[in-house]
């Protein structure tokens, strides 16, 4: 025997199914009738409730995602020093016109800078121990090397600093800022960002090192990422990664040890993974 609890309870759930379906079929068969009804309730409300008519009456702001980050976060700023009024490419006293010819020109040990300004052409290192330091605002944008990227590291032991890098792309969608083909990197101050991937790195990329930087809007098709390390150890402090794009990672990593110190994950909501660390061979 049905008792009266269960009656009552079916009730109130077919009566609460027939009249939602009911206010869907007049929202969606008589829009007029739905906005007369819309305009008299919020009448009703304006005399007696008028903070809540003027809460409902309010539109909801939209961001997009530029939008949200600008309010979020501040801009990346490069280091400004005294030198940074120099103007050109420099190694030593030694000043050249491209990129690519002072890439040519680099011999073990040496620092290349860079004066501020927007460069199109890719960096090929060969030799090691070389540092490449921006002065000023330095942005290397819309370019590669041998279809894989805008710096291609193939020398050991490299510095990248105070580098603003953007717009990379190759025709197999794993266009990075930089690359590494030779082992240890340290990145520091490196704002990469709305390219197909930050930092991509071999299988044994021995110790790679970010500190004080920013990834940001990086990634394509769940291949490319924020920063790929393929193996060694990867050293994170101080760093900030946002809105990883295309179900990129911020941060995938094989590195047999991880450390990482104050970083920041904000993943958007096209983010599958924030981070993945996958020491073990396989995807």
């Amino acid at each position: 025997m049905i008792n009266i609890t269960t009656l009552i309870k079916a009730y109130l759930i077919l009566s609460s199914v027939f009249i939602h379906t009911a206010l869907i079929a007049i929202i969606l068969l008589k829009p007029g009738f739905s906005h007369k009804a819309y305009g008299y309730g919020i009448s009703y409300l304006e005399e007696n409730a008028p903070g809540l008519a003027a809460f409902i009456k309010t539109p909801k702001k939209t961001y997009s995602l530029d939008q949200e980050i600008a309010q979020n976060f501040k801009p990346w700023e490069p280091l400004i020093s005294t030198n940074d009024d120099v103007k050109g490419i420099y190694i030593g006293k030694r000043s050249f016109s491209s990129l690519n010819k002072a890439s040519k020109a680099l011999r073990n040990g040496d620092t290349l800078y860079i004066g501020a300004g927007t460069y199109t052409e890719p960096l090929v290192i060969k030799a090691s121990n070389i540092s490449v330091v921006g002065r000023g605002h330095v942005i290397i944008e819309r370019t590669s090397a041998e279809g894989k990227a805008a710096i291609i590291a193939k020398g050991n032991n490299t510095l990248i600093k105070n580098i603003e890098c953007r717009h990379i792309s190759v025709s197999d969608r794993n266009g990075a800022c930089v690359r590494l083909a030779g082992s240890d990197l340290k990145l520091n101050h490196v704002y990469f960002h709305d390219s197909q991937q930050g930092l991509l790195t071999g299988a044994k990329p021995g110790h790679v090192e970010i500190d004080d930087s920013r990834f940001e809007r990086l990634g394509h098709g769940g291949r490319a990422h924020g920063i790929y390390i393929g193996g060694g150890q990867l050293t994170l402090r101080n760093s900030l990664f946002l809105a990883a794009q295309n179900q990129g990672h911020e941060i995938k990593s094989r590195a047999e040890r991880n450390i990482l110190t104050t970083v920041s994950l904000r993943p958007c909501h096209q983010t599958t993974v924030a981070l993945s660390i996958l020491p073990e061979a396989g995807n």
